[in-house]
């Protein structure tokens, strides 16, 4: 690899852009997503023929060479030991019962106990056969301790039998010292004197009598409702064994506070004094400190890629990723964390969901914030979709810091426990979370990993396969300062690099306060690292503020978010642990590109594998790309192995083989139960058909569960990975996963660098947008940077784009915008950044910039910018298509003007501008017409006069210092009038029978707020929509009367209004109206009477009208002094009735008999009849308008047939 030039910029806090400066970036280039993570097919298991002499730990001198390596030299120690934090202990060598355990064995005895508790050192291999034999002689087999030894619950009667079996070196029990961890001075005593401690038992003192009770509170957040959860179900518990260890310890006068039974240990408060006679119980195993954890105190999303994974991966697409947050709350009435979650407050304050100490919503705010309240929501998180798809994603969040930071003391068991089952909210089901992302931790000085708080982390990790994330921890840059939670072999654990340019560092190098490893038994850590100095981030209980804060607990959250996408995306991760792990790793940026070759590499205990790439472990490209193996393996099946093809264009490969195991044997030497390990074998040769031989061989160690190997130039072809059983511990399985990462043109990224503006003529003062833009074709092109060079100008802002879109603003960094940190660019991507300048003097001026880059060459490019003030003159403005100050409803006007040419830059268009408030307005200075004297513009509605006005603008963007230029005015108003109504009528109701065919009508007039009413088109007719057109035929009235002849037809009255401007508006209908003059008519046949005279019905000659009640049916030519009456009904008939025709239907309604009248004497046709439909009768009898009556007049005829007399019908309509 090319030395790294690393002069660059800082990677700043986004600002806000100076108002009146719009200008947007040019989209940014990015390759589209691609699968990169490919499952593999499970891998081969093979039988491993392992000999019968126990594994030695050994010092081995290997040389890493270009086609394989090299063992120099190697040299065996003596494995009879037994080892613990506090020392090793070498029995004698013709010892094999220890003495002190004899002793122990004799009090238990006279105690009244069968069992003691010791260790069996082992002379040949272990085996499931051995332990068998153990087994048979009352042994039960507890735990692997190192260096090769089991836990044993030993029988009292039967220590020489188990002593003199052929396998065992020595039964015994640990020395007092090595009972004591030797930073028992870390645990202060409190005011009366006592200190905390972990008692750590050799197996479970849980029985009959153990009790527990819940612990904490629980509640429900919704966004920015939170509600608490009264069901215990969902508290943990705190234990009390109530066992015979617990009485032991509270005989000695120890004070037991709780029991952890994940750790078969107790949380106690002793005297110092008392210790010495803890160590004497028979049933401790280690005595630790209980120490507080303590908390691990913008652009860094491009450092590591996730500004382009975040896009397309935003950490809920799958719809059941959740995660676990353990930390100081998370403020959900911030703007970007109303997620959704459960959550557990430990510190008994103001509960999950609020944030005294603002360190979580910090935290939380980097994994999963939305951005809100940001400069462009830069600010968002890894992974903003996470906690935002309801009840199966709520984040899971554990309070156990207080408003003053303080360490509420809880059991990290405890703390751990919420997180391993899903959770039913009412509604729905909560996932089990995937990882849970820890920012804290216990410091201290060479940790080992058997320690109470790194064995809780790893029982989660092995037994709940949840990933868990630990910041390092801030006590470097000292060696052996990772934070006792953070040497937890199953963990993930984070450093900080810097990520931006600075006085004590430059970017991707290690900040100087990120603790750094080796553990305290030897193991590299942290595993990875990621950008955590001076990360902007959420500000706790500021609504939608944000602060920058350092340190690895900022680091941490950076790679939760991306292990959140990944666990997201690809399913079989999500509870795989390892597969995370070895993903994140092998895909990872190592320091300066260095190929990882030896676990003793100085680089893995500061950079670990180095620092996360998204492009690599997530997104990809047809340039770089991973192969994932998960399976179990056993002390059954063998070693294992897999095959993958490498191809001849290939760079490098990476290969990582990680497991996760069951936790330490409390207080042991090592953190390590099993060592399997990887080799590598080339197609050079031929692929060795044995699981223990392979050209690369560096990478092993008996110390660590994570082994990586970097080669470069790889031979081409079908390469195989195996890994093989070193010492494996028959009690137990580990959870393995292989990741082999490829990268083709690794060593040859291909950037280009381009500055460019899109104006290169400036008048004096005049601010310009001057662009850089990165383009990669090929490789990864490492933490770009940009350096401008340029003179005279006087910059006022800086400003850069993420891949998904946010801007950034870097004025705020040391160099003042003049440098800029951009991040990574994967082939085939682009990144731009603009500096906005000007310059006071006139002159062709220049602006370049340096592009800098951790893995090629730097390059330079510029541009040339002239200065010029000259104004051109103004133009003469008129219209072909409109007549000034005459209203017109066509919104195109066409406009033309004369221009006289500029003689400097010449003209590059005008500032134009439509006005619509009756006087013509400051188009203003910006372009937005070419270099023309004619256009066409749509403009509004006014009820003002409308002026176009020009400023015409030179290419160096000078105008008239005189003012602009402006048309005639105008009147344009293409809005319709209102429409008018309701309509109201004094003589008519609608839809009521009227005799009366003269209509009075009112309305509310249309309203035209423009060009105003110019009169109303109006029609009467049948139809009840008709939409009348054409000219004005009512003026601006708002009433009407008007005969409309008589008819039996409905009709319908629709008027229009009609404004200047020629536009019509809505309809209004009115009706129907029923005006008819001509409603009584005669129908059916009279009976000739006796005297040969026909009756004959008829009127008085008025309407039917209801209200007057003055219309009279008459009969005349009927006999003299005869009764007769009327009938009527609501229908007609025409049946055949005494001698004539019935006109009327039944049922009908008779009038009281009336006398016909006429000649006094004698028998003549002069009589008559008359009745009056009066007003009173009609309200008597339910007429109303509109019913049509049938009536008939019958009579007294004695010398007809049947007597009497009919006369014809009279058939007449009600009116009003």
């Amino acid at each position: 690899m090319p030395s790294r030039r690393i002069d660059l910029a800082a990677l700043f806090l986004a600002l806000p852009l100076p108002q009146g400066l719009p200008t947007p970036l040019p989209a940014q280039q990015e390759p589209a997503p691609a699968s990169v993570q490919r499952h593999m097919p499970d891998p081969t298991f093979v039988p491993a023929e392992l000999g019968d002499e126990i594994p030695r730990p050994e010092t081995v001198e290997v040389v890493a060479g270009e086609r394989g390596d090299s063992v120099v030299s190697r040299e065996a120690r003596d494995p009879f030991f037994l080892g613990f934090a506090g020392g090793s202990y070498y029995p004698p060598a013709n010892e094999r019962l220890d003495p002190e355990l004899v002793a122990s064995a004799l009090q238990a005895e006279a105690a009244g106990r069968s069992e003691t508790y010791g260790f069996v050192m082992f002379s040949r291999r272990m085996t499931p056969e051995r332990g068998a034999a153990l087994e048979a002689l009352g042994c039960r087999l507890l735990e692997f301790h190192p260096h090769y030894c089991l836990k044993v619950a030993l029988p009292v009667a039967r220590l020489d039998e188990v002593a003199a079996l052929d396998f065992v070196r020595w039964v015994g029990q640990p020395r007092a010292s090595q009972k004591l961890h030797p930073q028992l001075e870390l645990a202060t005593p409190g005011d009366d004197g006592r200190v905390a401690l972990y008692v750590d038992l050799y197996e479970s003192d849980l029985g009959a009598d153990s009790t527990s009770e819940p612990l904490g509170t629980a509640w429900i957040a919704d966004g920015g409702v939170v509600r608490r959860v009264e069901d215990e179900n969902v508290l943990p518990r705190r234990w009390k064994s109530n066992g015979p260890a617990q009485q032991a310890l509270e005989a000695l006068g120890l004070e037991v506070v709780e029991y952890v039974r994940e750790l078969k240990a107790f949380r106690v408060l002793a005297l110092p004094a008392q210790v010495a006679d803890l160590v004497a119980l028979d049933c401790v195993q280690f005595i630790e400190p209980d120490l507080p954890a303590s908390l691990m105190h913008d652009e860094s999303m491009p450092m590591v890629g996730l500004d382009q994974s975040r896009a397309s991966f935003p950490g809920n697409s799958s719809g059941v990723n959740s995660i676990a947050q353990a930390d100081s709350g998370v403020d959900v009435g911030h703007a970007a964390l109303g997620i959704a979650g459960f959550g557990w407050d430990f510190t008994g304050t103001t509960g999950p969901w609020m944030d005294g100490c603002e360190h979580g919503s910090h935290v939380m705010g980097t994994v999963l914030g939305n951005g809100s309240g940001s400069f462009w929501s830069s600010h968002k998180g890894a992974a903003p979709g996470l906690a935002r798809g309801g009840s199966a994603t709520r984040a899971y969040v554990s309070r156990i810091f207080d408003n003053a930071c303080g360490f509420s003391g809880t059991a990290n068991s405890t703390i751990f426990s919420v997180n391993r089952t899903s959770l039913w909210d009412g509604s729905g089901n909560t996932s089990k979370p995937a990882l849970s992302t820890n920012s804290w931790g216990t410091p201290g000085t060479g940790w080992i990993g058997s320690e109470a708080n790194a064995r809780a982390v790893d029982f989660e990790v092995w037994n709940y396969d949840q990933l868990y994330l630990f910041a390092a921890g801030n006590q470097g840059s000292g060696a052996q300062t990772i934070g006792q939670q953070g040497t937890a072999k199953n963990a993930l654990t984070v450093g900080n690099v810097i990520d931006f340019y600075a006085s004590y560092g430059f970017p991707n190098t290690i900040a100087f306060d990120s603790s750094r490893g080796p553990c305290g038994d030897g193991r590299w850590k942290p595993n990875v690292v990621a950008p955590g100095d001076l990360i902007t981030s959420v500000d706790a209980n500021s609504s939608n503020g944000y602060r920058a804060m350092a340190g690895t607990s900022m680091a941490t959250p950076h790679v939760a978010g991306l292990a959140a996408q990944i666990t997201d995306t690809f399913s079989w991760m999500r509870y795989w642990p390892a597969a995370v792990m070895s993903t994140l790793m092998s895909s990872a940026e190592s320091k300066g590109g260095v190929a990882l070759t030896n676990p003793t590499d100085p680089v893995l205990d500061t950079y670990g594998a180095g620092k996360v790439s998204a492009n690599k472990a997530l997104v990809g490209s047809s340039e770089f790309w991973i192969n994932n193996w998960t399976f179990n393996a056993t002390w059954a099946g063998g070693w294992t192995f897999g095959d993958f093809a490498v191809p001849a264009n290939c760079k490098r490969v990476t290969v990582c083989l990680t497991y996760v195991e069951p936790e330490a044997s409390a207080g042991a030497s090592q953190a390590l139960i099993n060592n399997w390990d990887l080799y590598l074998d080339d197609p050079t040769n031929g692929i060795h058909p044995n699981g223990n031989i392979g050209e690369w061989i560096a990478q092993q160690s008996a110390l660590d569960n994570t082994e990586i190997r970097t080669i470069d130039n790889p031979v081409a072809g079908t390469w195989r990975w195996k890994a093989w059983p070193q010492v494996v511990n028959f009690l137990s399985t580990v959870k393995a996963s292989v990741t082999v990462t490829y990268e083709l043109e690794t060593a040859s990224a291909q950037p280009t660098l381009d500055v460019w503006t899109n104006a290169v003529y400036l008048q004096p003062n005049q601010l310009v947008d001057v662009f850089a833009t990165v383009s990669n074709a090929h490789g990864l092109a490492s933490g770009a940077s940009f350096e401008t060079i340029s003179s005279g100008d006087t910059l006022v802002n800086a400003q850069g784009q993420l891949f998904d879109g946010p801007y950034t603003d870097h004025m705020d960094n040391p160099a003042a915008g003049r440098k800029v940190m951009v991040g990574d660019l994967p082939p085939g991507s682009s990144r731009t950044v603009f500096w906005r300048t000007s310059w006071a003097t006139e002159g062709v001026k220049n602006f370049g910039s340096y592009l800098d880059l951790d893995n090629t060459s730097w390059q330079w490019d510029s541009v040339n910018i002239t200065v010029d003030g000259t104004p051109p003159p103004h133009p003469s403005i008129s219209s072909t298509s409109h007549t000034q100050l005459v209203w017109s409803n066509d919104q195109s006007i066409d406009f033309t003007w004369a221009q006289n040419p500029d003689n400097v830059s010449g003209l590059a268009g005008y500032a134009a501008l439509i006005s619509s408030n009756g006087v013509p307005m400051d188009p203003g200075h910006t372009i937005n017409l070419g270099p023309v004297t004619a256009a066409t513009f749509n403009v509004p509605n006014s009820a003002a006069a409308i002026y176009l006005s020009l400023r015409p603008i030179d290419n160096a963007g000078n105008s008239s210092a005189l003012g602009y230029a402006w048309s005639p005015p105008y009147l344009i108003d293409a809005v319709a009038p209102g429409t008018p109504g309701p309509f109201t009528s004094t003589s008519h109701q609608t839809g009521v029978a009227n005799c009366n065919t003269t209509v009075s009508l009112q309305w509310t007039p249309a309203v035209d707020v423009h060009s105003g009413l110019a009169g109303y088109v109006g029609v009467w007719d049948t139809s009840p929509s008709t939409v009348p057109s054409g000219p004005a035929n009512i003026g601006v009235v708002s009433s009407l009367v008007q005969n409309i002849g008589s008819s039996t037809s409905p009709r319908w009255f629709h008027l229009r209004a009609r404004d200047n401007a020629g536009n019509l508006g809505f309809t209004a209908h009115f009706g129907p109206i029923y005006a008819n003059a001509n409603s009584v008519s005669t129908y059916c046949t009279a009976k000739t009477n006796s005297l040969g005279c026909v009756p004959s019905i008829g009127t008085n000659g008025v309407q039917p009208d209801k209200s007057a009640g003055n219309f009279t049916v008459t009969c005349t030519n009927v006999l003299n002094q005869k009764n007769g009456l009327l009938y009527w009904s609501f229908s007609p008939s025409a049946t055949p009735f005494q001698g004539g025709t019935k006109c009327v239907n039944s049922p009908s309604v008779r009038t009281s008999a009336i006398a016909s009248g006429g000649a006094a004497t004698g028998n003549s046709c002069t009589g008559s009849y008359a009745f009056t439909f009066s007003t009173a009768y009609m309200n008597a009898h339910g007429l109303v308008p509109g019913n049509t009556v049938y009536a008939q007049w019958w009579m007294r005829d004695p010398a007809s047939s049947f007597s009497t007399g009919l006369s014809n019908g009279l058939q007449f309509t009600v009116c009003d």
